[in-house]
């Protein structure tokens, strides 16, 4: 019987700005905790607003951390 390692997390690409990297990092933790498949429609409006609130999210957090994005 043969083992096997697991796979490593996949890592953000480096070449994305801090904002992306955050709005990233909020919708696959959103996928992550509450997603089921019916959250990725065919028709991509939920999907959308995924992406949408994911950016939401980074521009408030950067505003109230006083970052500039």
């Amino acid at each position: 019987m043969a083992t096997t390692k697991p796979k490593a997390a996949r890592k953000t690409p480096q070449r994305l700005s801090l904002a992306a990297q955050l709005a990233h990092e909020h919708s696959m933790a959103v996928l992550q905790s509450t997603a089921t498949m019916e959250i990725l429609e065919e028709d991509g409006k939920r999907t959308d607003r995924l992406i949408y609130v994911g950016k939401e999210y980074s521009a408030k957090f950067l505003k109230a951390h006083g970052v500039a994005s």
